[in-house]
């Protein structure tokens, strides 16, 4: 897929990206972190030995990083680099991930408040 648009600096030995268009890119897969992804999910990965441990599913994770190549496409034709991207990004994913659910948990659950559904910015939480 061809994104809009072109990253091609990278740190190669993490696969991080740089340059014009790293701080778009960062911010986008944010955005799709909190937008794609359910609240209901307790962690970003299976937790062995806790199978009654919600977390998010590989096809989900797939179709976050789908979300992000359709806008983001990287001038490399190494294979061991793209998996780099891919892997470093997924990382910094779930730390996104973890933060977001921190910071909601922060702002609600400790102070025994309802989320409310209906603000703008949560609308897209809801569960049904």
């Amino acid at each position: 897929m061809e994104g809009c648009y072109v990253i091609s600096e990278f740190e190669t030995a993490i696969g991080r990206p740089l340059g014009e268009h790293a701080t778009k890119y960062v911010g986008h897969y944010g955005y799709l972190v909190r937008d794609q992804i359910l609240i209901s999910a307790r962690e970003w990965r299976e937790k062995r030995g806790a199978p009654e441990i919600s977390f998010i599913s590989d096809r989900d994770k797939e179709l976050v990083w789908k979300a992000v190549t359709a806008v983001f496409s990287f001038d490399t034709n190494d294979e061991e680099l793209k998996a780099q991207i891919y892997d470093w990004t997924m990382k910094k994913m779930a730390v996104l991930f973890h933060n977001w659910k921190k910071t909601l948990y922060n702002k609600f659950v400790k102070k025994n408040e309802t989320l409310n559904f209906n603000l703008k910015q949560y609308v897209k939480l809801r569960a049904f």
